[in-house]
């Protein structure tokens, strides 16, 4: 991969530069394995001068082919999980062929497989685990820059590709829009369910307030004034609830149009006061 990088750069410019290729030998990587290994291990050192990415790019057939097989196995796992995060069926078949290439068993590339996929067995595994870490993000602007970097380390970790970690990301923008908007809704309809109860509230009352004004002048014309108001609407409530028909109606009505105890000794008494103020002016 960092032949392939510096040969894209190569193509960039005219200068001739020189190469040096350390190759570290199987025994070597089997040293990194195993430190009580006290063998000293060799390299294999490739040298070479050019401006040619096409040239520089014989060295990795060559620098592979010094590879021990099973780390050059890994190594192509590895890029291809990277690239894709899981092994596609396309990376199997390929890595069929370079197992019978390399002279590997199945048990071995099954083994390096797994390695290179590390703890995720496929790339759905990998989405819902990087699903699980957005839902800290309970709002828009809990997925800022600074969170972002940390989820595209997380990303870069578990070899999730880049592509695939901004989708996830555009997913959970978009699941956080719909969830604001549903709030905004519901807000919104429970505010306009608040304001009927209330406007239907105030019909109730306008109407009682009617109907009770009904039963009064009904049945205590002629009104004679009384010493005060308090009086005045104790005598006024005697009267109407003195002949049964009268006090039925009162009752029916009161029923009706649902309204609680303190909200109808309320309108009741305002009705009353207001009739006391009249009579007085008569």
């Amino acid at each position: 991969m960092v032949l392939r990088c510096v040969g894209n750069w190569l193509d960039r410019t005219a200068e001739q530069y020189s190469f040096e290729v350390n190759i570290p030998s199987a025994q070597a990587i089997a040293q990194q394995i195993d430190p009580a290994d006290g063998k000293k291990s060799s390299a294999y050192t490739i040298t070479l001068a050019t401006n040619r990415a096409k040239t520089l790019a014989q060295l990795l057939p060559l620098g592979e082919a010094l590879l021990p097989p099973q780390e050059l196995y890994l190594t192509k796992a590895e890029s291809y999980v990277n690239t894709f995060g899981e092994l596609t069926p396309a990376a199997k078949a390929n890595l069929l062929l370079l197992r019978h290439r390399m002279g590997l068993v199945s048990e071995e590339t099954n083994d390096l497989n797994t390695r290179a996929m590390g703890p995720f067995k496929t790339l759905g595994d990998k989405y819902q685990h990087f699903r699980r870490e957005l839902l800290v993000c309970k709002q828009e602007s809990d997925l800022d820059s600074e969170f972002w970097q940390v989820m595209q380390a997380k990303a870069d970790t578990m070899s999730l590709p880049e592509a695939d970690a901004q989708f996830l990301k555009a997913e959970r923008l978009s699941a956080l829009r719909q969830e604001a908007e549903q709030e905004r809704q519901q807000r919104e309809a429970e505010a306009e369910a608040e304001r009927q109860r209330y406007r239907e509230q105030r019909q109730r009352l306008e109407r009682y307030s009617q109907a009770f004004e009904s039963l009064v002048m009904d049945a205590v014309v002629p009104l004679s004034l009384a010493p005060d108001v308090d009086q005045f609407r104790q005598a006024m409530m005697a009267r109407l609830s003195g002949a049964e028909f009268n006090r039925g109606r009162l009752i029916q009505a009161r029923e009706f149009y649902q309204l609680s105890p303190p909200e109808i000794d309320a309108l009741e008494k305002r009705v009353l006061d207001e009739l006391y103020l009249l009579s007085g002016l008569l």
